[in-house]
């Protein structure tokens, strides 16, 4: 079933270092080509593979209605930090692009994938309200088309947003080593502050097409500390990389963060947050390797997976209230498995041809 009580915890993905032909299927948000990831470097490989995991946390997240869903817990900040320390190290790569050209990119290549998946959306939930009420309770609101016309497409526009503010602090700060150590020190307070502090009760009660602004504001934290480690690691020109200590460090960072949310009621930030930073430091110290690059081609595949699995989610839930059958862990697990499928078949599909590869950011 479709897991509401987790909306908040909804995926975001890596950004790509750098932009690359679309021959194959990729995304602004992140390098998502499905070319062989043979000639790939191993870092690159472990960061897909963990990509791959995460977007498996994700659809766990939104399947597991009545078995726990701590498991997933750690995708969306993993996610929003990849995002902020790739599009970094991607403006730095290229100082030859503004601001507005960078922007105008992720839009232009992100934003018809929003759209596209908002009417599919719309259309499912149009399709239930006439099967249920008839003509007369079909409503359209337009605010879906800018928040989200489902709630996990929420991302897109934070994305956007988040690009907006990244790149052009990457490039105020990129000639001064102390400003970006000021902004670093700078941006982990204000997420220490943000993790810990409760959420404001008018952001708390938002419904309808404002739950996006709720989502957004539990990623904030997740974003702040993506920013700061691209802060600090933005003048290394080589490949990212920490020591196995930090790797080992992660796992555990990583599985505390999974035990202390596996029977929370409501996400708990502070542990989420270190879960996904966890999660980061064991794909670019490579401990990990030859288990995720196993998974990299899932990694690869993740934005249309994202974008395109709750679609199988909605299909269950609207034959289990047909057939009258209840929330369980059986229907959890198909679920789960219903939406893996069908969303990477949607995806390779989508991803073939030229006239339909953009349905997946490509």
């Amino acid at each position: 079933m479709v897991n509401s009580k987790c909306s908040p915890a909804l995926s975001v993905f890596g950004s790509g270092e750098q932009d690359q032909p679309m021959t194959t299927l990729s995304a602004s948000t992140a390098d998502f080509s499905v070319a062989s990831h043979a000639a790939m470097p191993s870092r690159s490989k472990n960061l897909d593979g963990m990509r791959g995991l995460a977007i498996l946390g994700v659809i766990w997240l939104h399947a597991a209605a009545t078995l726990p869903e701590g498991a997933g817990m750690f995708a969306v900040p993993f996610f929003v930090i990849v995002a902020m320390v790739m599009t970094a190290r991607s403006v730095v790569r290229h100082p030859e692009q503004s601001t507005a050209a960078y922007v105008g990119k992720r839009i232009a290549r992100l934003y018809p994938a929003f759209l596209f998946w908002c009417l599919v959306y719309e259309a499912i939930r149009q399709a239930k309200a006439l099967q249920t009420g008839g003509i007369g309770s079909i409503r359209i609101d337009m605010r879906g088309f800018v928040g989200g016309t489902y709630e996990h497409l929420w991302f897109v526009p934070f994305l956007l947003l988040a690009t907006m503010i990244i790149v052009p602090l990457v490039k105020l700060t990129s000639r001064s080593v102390p400003a970006q150590r000021t902004v670093a020190v700078m941006v982990i307070v204000a997420a220490i502050i943000l993790s810990i502090l409760p959420v404001p009760p008018q952001i708390q009660m938002l419904e309808g097409p404002w739950k996006c602004i709720r989502a957004s504001y539990w990623a904030l934290p997740a974003m702040l500390t993506g920013i700061a480690i691209a802060m600090l690691g933005m003048n290394r020109r080589a490949e990212l990389r920490v020591p196995p200590a930090l790797g080992y460090a992660g796992i555990v960072l990583l599985v505390a963060s999974t035990a202390v949310q596996w029977h929370a009621t409501d996400p708990w930030l502070p542990a989420a947050t270190l879960g996904g930073l966890g999660a980061l430091w064991i794909a670019m110290s490579g401990i990990a390797s030859p288990l995720l690059p196993r998974m990299a081609w899932l990694g690869a595949m993740s934005l249309g997976i994202y974008l395109s699995h709750v679609v199988f989610l909605r299909v269950l839930v609207i034959v289990c209230e047909k057939k009258q059958i209840g929330a369980g862990a059986a229907v959890d697990v198909i679920g789960f498995v219903l939406a893996l499928i069908g969303a990477i078949a949607v995806t390779w599909t989508l991803s073939r041809s030229r006239w339909t590869r953009w349905t997946v950011g490509a």
